[in-house]
């Protein structure tokens, strides 16, 4: 067995989908997911029956995101993904973890991209329905960016 003997000088500081500030405000919801399995950090919007939620797709009224919880995932095959009638939470007030589509500016307005699963400056075209507001500074593609929503 061999041992880890080399670390990096800027760890990985979250990944998609995490709740960030873990004792800060925030309000979280749960239900199932309806009809495709549902990954991290994804828009949510109500399905065809009371309780269950699929992912949204462009300009949809988005109600959350999908967001990690250890005792949630821990059973599935894929623990950053919630599988069809698994019971996961979304968050509907409160900052977490995104993947940003481009390069970001602190304040500014995003929307979430149903194409890429990232977010980007809503003035980018990504969509019309503003989703969150940008906390840090993302300098291009692929790099995260606390989102803070309120839905």
């Amino acid at each position: 067995m061999s041992a880890q003997i080399s670390y990096g000088q800027t760890p990985v500081v979250a990944f998609q989908g995490m709740i960030a500030q873990e004792f800060s405000l925030r309000q979280i919801d749960s239900g199932l997911v309806e009809t495709a399995a549902l990954g991290l950090g994804i828009a949510v919007k109500p399905g065809t029956a009371d309780g269950q939620y699929v992912a949204a797709a462009a300009d949809d009224a988005v109600i959350g995101v999908s967001v990690y919880a250890l005792q949630d995932v821990e059973s599935q095959s894929d623990p950053f993904e919630y599988a069809v009638n698994a019971q996961f939470p979304f968050m509907n007030k409160g900052r977490y973890w995104a993947t940003a589509n481009a390069a970001l500016a602190r304040e500014a307005a995003v929307a979430f991209d149903p194409a890429t699963g990232k977010v980007g400056a809503v003035s980018g075209g990504v969509t019309t329905l503003v989703f969150g507001i940008a906390k840090t500074i993302a300098a291009a593609d692929g790099d995260l960016v606390l989102v803070e929503v309120n839905f």
